[in-house]
């Protein structure tokens, strides 16, 4: 699988669109992420896998946002897992913590957040420390996939 990367202004978190198979990523993180979802929905680990999924968040019929989740899938006991690719940065941002409160609540989901360093380096030991000695998981995240 190439990658490319596409000229385009800089954002504010510096995340550079990338083009795997020829869907467009919104960041480098989300494209590394997608090969390895393939090769598991390919080995029957996962099914179903879905990209930018949308969730509409309402209040009495009227929309109020609409919340895209990077990655879905179902599991093996068929429960639906929604992905959300983040940097320590963009994780912490209040108007994301929000939304994806609201939409746990409204749906009764948990959106399972996929860090971009434990994409491609997988450097944190047993206790959640980094190779440099800090920790680099926080206590409030509901479940963190480490590849």
């Amino acid at each position: 699988m190439k990658m490319t990367k596409i000229k385009q202004r800089r954002s504010k978190y510096n995340a550079k669109k990338t083009v795997v198979d020829g869907i467009v990523f919104h960041s480098k993180a989300e494209a590394r992420r997608y090969p390895i979802l393939k090769l598991l929905e390919k080995s029957g680990h996962i099914k179903d896998l879905k990209l930018q999924v949308p969730f509409v968040y309402r209040i009495n019929d009227k929309k109020i946002f609409t919340y895209y989740a990077d990655f879905t899938y179902f599991v093996a006991n068929n429960s639906l897992v929604i992905e959300d690719v983040k940097s320590k940065a963009t994780s912490k941002i209040a108007v994301y913590r929000l939304k994806k409160k609201l939409i746990e609540a409204y749906y009764g989901v948990v959106i399972t957040e996929v860090y971009w360093y434990n994409i491609h380096m997988n450097t944190t030991t047993k206790d959640g420390r980094g190779r440099h000695g800090k920790h680099k998981l926080g206590n409030k995240v509901k479940r963190i996939v480490t590849i």
